[in-house]
């Protein structure tokens, strides 16, 4: 069966149509036999009630309405009424025979002949008997031509054109689905009808044209990352020796002034070395998908101790409190350890950075039997958590992601004058 819609709708037609002939001549037939029987019971009902006024005065007798009926001899085939047709039946017919012959049209007249005696000037009668049935009739036998034809012809269109389109609508359905996707898409051939293949080239362009832009779109992305890492690294020891100038001159300074625009350029510059370190962290995990590489088995006092180190120069220039508890032995704990120390850097530089002087910020790192916890928490002594005014951007959000990868929770709380940060996980129990 061919693939084109209009080939095929073309078809049905032609099909449709002759299954409405068919049923129209099947209707014409049943009618047919139905306006014989008819006028057979009419034929017969003349010969029983009428035949004795034939015999009497055959010369004027026919019968009265129309059609009429005329009597003829059954030796001379010759009516005695001269207004008679000529008779049209066969020349031998049987005693109670009626013989019927059909015209050329369904719906003609029809000629019927009855043998109604043996002899005599009444012996047959004939007449031309148009083919008519009861209205009733008609109409049953029309509707059920009609239903028989409009059944088929839906079959017919069902099977040929509706059932194939709808599967081949799924098919092209379940495609568009997965435009775009490098390695799902998948374009379907040899639809029914052909024209929805007209779809398909459209959604095989589209998609041709998404995992293009999106190529695009990633190298620029690859192209960001690195030039972010570059940047991030070249930075990187630049800021760390001017963190450590500034660190130095403000141990020497002379005079209020000098002191606090030191403190506040260290206060900058340990900033900065953060921004950059996060910034490098992001651009790894966008190239790599983890911030921190394969994980290994580090003791975490250090770790919080270099951080502690590191942020407490800082605390002590701004005149914070600055507090560290730390366990007697070493904590063993499995992670990525340069992730680790920037994410725990970044909870207490926080702390630090946006706190004001008279405040206080105080690490605490708990072992427990199977599991370790970190606090920071951070007091502000206006009555305002410093790291709850440094709200959540990059550095916290780079904390909760290596804390995500490490298998770790992270937890941050704000109270009406403090900041409480919490990471707590698994530890090792050999170092």
């Amino acid at each position: 069966m061919t693939r084109i819609l209009g080939v095929r709708a073309l078809v049905l037609a032609v099909l449709a149509s002759a299954v409405g002939l068919g049923a129209g001549i099947g209707a014409a037939r049943v009618l047919s036999r139905a306006s014989e029987r008819d006028a057979s019971d009419a034929l017969r009902a003349i010969a029983t009630d009428e035949i004795a006024a034939c015999e009497q005065d055959p010369a004027s007798w026919a019968s009265d309405g129309e059609p009429r009926t005329f009597a003829y001899d059954a030796r001379t085939l010759r009516s005695a009424n001269r207004s008679a047709p000529e008779y049209a039946g066969p020349r031998d017919l049987p005693l109670g025979t009626i013989d019927i012959r059909a015209a050329a049209t369904p719906f003609g007249a029809t000629t019927i002949v009855l043998r109604a005696r043996n002899e005599g000037p009444c012996a047959i009668l004939q007449r031309r008997w148009p083919r008519r049935v009861r209205g009733n009739t008609v109409a049953s036998v029309g509707a059920a031509a009609i239903a028989l034809g409009l059944a088929l012809t839906t079959a017919l269109g069902v099977a040929l054109m509706v059932r194939p389109t709808m599967r081949s609508i799924e098919r092209v359905a379940t495609s568009a689905h997965t435009v775009g996707d490098p390695d799902g898409y998948r374009a379907p051939r040899d639809l029914e009808p052909r024209e929805l293949e007209h779809i398909v080239d459209a959604l095989a362009t589209s998609h041709r044209r998404i995992t293009a832009a999106d190529a695009r779109a990633r190298d620029r992305v690859r192209a960001l990352e690195q030039h972010l890492t570059e940047i991030a690294h070249d930075f990187r020891t630049p800021l760390t020796a001017l963190q450590l100038c500034v660190e130095e001159a403000s141990g020497h300074a002379q005079g209020d002034d000098t002191r606090r625009a030191l403190t506040t350029a260290l206060q900058e510059s340990v900033y900065l070395t953060g921004l950059t370190e996060n910034l490098r962290l992001s651009a790894r995990r966008r190239e790599t998908g983890t911030y921190g590489g394969e994980a290994a088995v580090v003791d975490l006092r250090d770790v919080v101790e270099r951080v502690a180190a590191r942020a407490g120069v800082l605390a002590r220039r701004k005149g914070i409190r600055f507090e560290v508890r730390l366990p007697d032995a070493p904590l063993p704990a499995r992670c990525a350890s340069l992730a680790v120390e920037r994410a725990i850097s970044n909870v207490v530089e926080n702390g630090v950075v946006h706190g004001r002087a008279d405040s206080a910020v105080t690490i605490g790192l708990v072992a427990e039997a199977d599991h370790f916890e970190l606090v920071v928490q951070s007091d502000d002594a206006a009555g305002e958590g410093a790291t709850a005014r440094a709200g959540s951007g990059l550095g916290l959000g780079i904390t909760r992601g290596v804390c995500d990868e490490a298998g770790w929770s992270f937890e941050l709380a704000h109270e009406s004058d403090a900041t409480i940060a919490m990471i707590r996980g698994a530890r090792e129990r050999d170092a």
